[in-house]
């Protein structure tokens, strides 16, 4: 069976931590989870067109977005490491008229 399912910075926050944003790292993957829990609870990237957010975040690397114009970055952690499910998570840019409006954290699940 395979799920997926929307989270917000609330829910991943007690697993990956907050670290500072360091864009060396995060293009070479690199701590990618707790610097996106930073970038959300600190809005930098709310209000942003795309090229504003590749210039900080780099080229979309992630397959999953509800339209072409929202974004998404993938390869954060496994949140599950725990329970042996394997799972996708990836940094979901919303954009609305052109701005980036709503962030949040995907995560697309497989059972065993």
């Amino acid at each position: 069976m395979i799920w997926k399912d929307y989270h917000s910075v609330k829910t991943v926050l007690p697993f990956w931590g907050k670290k500072p944003f360091d864009k060396d790292q995060w293009k070479k993957k690199i701590d990618r989870a707790p610097q996106a829990v930073e970038l959300v609870l600190s809005n930098k990237l709310i209000g942003l067109s795309r090229r504003e957010v590749e210039e900080v975040l780099g080229l979309s690397d992630g397959h999953y977005a509800l339209s072409d114009s929202n974004l998404s970055y993938e390869s954060l952690s496994n949140m599950d490491d725990h329970t042996k499910i394997g799972a996708s998570w990836s940094l979901v840019l919303i954009s609305v008229n052109g701005k980036v409006s709503r962030v949040e954290f995907y995560k697309a699940c497989c059972e065993k």
